[in-house]
């Protein structure tokens, strides 16, 4: 087998906004872990709102959470590897939104945090299956940990015009990266999803050429580029399928079971 790891991306890659795995992505998923493969997903979600997507593949690969900062053990549950922000930078990103008016979050390993419930939380928690906590205003001073990723929310034309002011900001000490349209994240600077499948590629014993890495967003770049073959979705960010070696269906088309039974499984 030429790639023995395979690492995709969930969102928009795996799923939609139904949130559900089509039968033909789980049937290449679970056949190529048959024939071999580890299975990683990599998001820019929490361990708790990735772990039914491993469970529904019954895969049981090391989870890549928020963005490459943490690497959990989906058997175990183990902590592997853990990355978070300066909390004097998170307390500076999260009090850069909110004088723009647009919606943040904070994460710890086990939750997230917001100043006050509104249509943004609920989205979110409905989306990934968790619920968060409210800790009100100004949501900058209520910080007192170190959190793993900060999240902003927005509609995607606020979005794109707020990651280009906060590169400019924030981008020679932090991590800023667009994962959905309507997402601009930030984390560590060297927590991103490259570095993080690099650690857990040589953990496994298994050389960059032997790993195939499937994305759709511009924080799925880093992954792409350390992967000895970087797909990127049909419906994935121009910037992406400009550099991935191969461009595969789209999302909806089942793009993720094309790459495996290409490459993995050869049919």
């Amino acid at each position: 087998m030429k790639y023995r790891l395979i690492v995709m991306d969930i969102d928009d890659t795996l799923i939609g906004n139904d949130l559900v795995i089509s039968d033909a992505n789980r049937s290449a998923i679970r056949d190529a872990a048959e024939a071999g493969a580890v299975i990683s997903l990599a998001s820019g979600r929490m361990y708790d709102s990735i772990l039914p997507f491993a469970r529904q593949l019954d895969v049981s690969g090391p989870i890549i959470c928020c963005q490459g900062a943490a690497v959990v053990d989906s058997e175990s549950g183990k902590l592997l590897y853990h990355l978070p922000l300066p909390r004097g930078d998170a307390a500076e990103v999260l009090r850069f939104a909110s004088e723009r008016g647009i919606y943040s979050q904070y994460y710890s390993l086990e939750s997230y945090f917001f100043a006050a419930e509104c249509e943004e939380s609920r989205y979110y928690e409905r989306m990934s299956g968790v619920r968060g906590s409210a800790v009100g205003e100004p949501i900058w001073k209520r910080i007192d940990f170190d959190p793993t990723k900060i999240l902003y929310i927005a509609p995607p034309p606020r979005i794109r015009k707020v990651y280009a002011e906060a590169r400019e900001r924030f981008g020679d000490r932090l991590e800023v990266a667009i994962s959905k349209i309507n997402y601009l994240e930030f984390n560590h600077r060297d927590a991103i999803k490259g570095n993080a499948v690099a650690r857990l590629a040589e953990s496994l014993g298994i050389p960059p050429g032997e790993v195939m890495c499937i994305g759709d967003g511009i924080n799925d770049l880093s992954m792409i580029r350390v992967a000895g073959l970087g797909v990127a979705m049909g419906n994935g960010a121009p910037e992406l399928r400009s550099e991935a070696d191969f461009v595969t269906a789209r999302r909806e088309d089942d793009g993720v079971a094309l790459a495996i039974n290409r490459f993995v499984l050869g049919r």
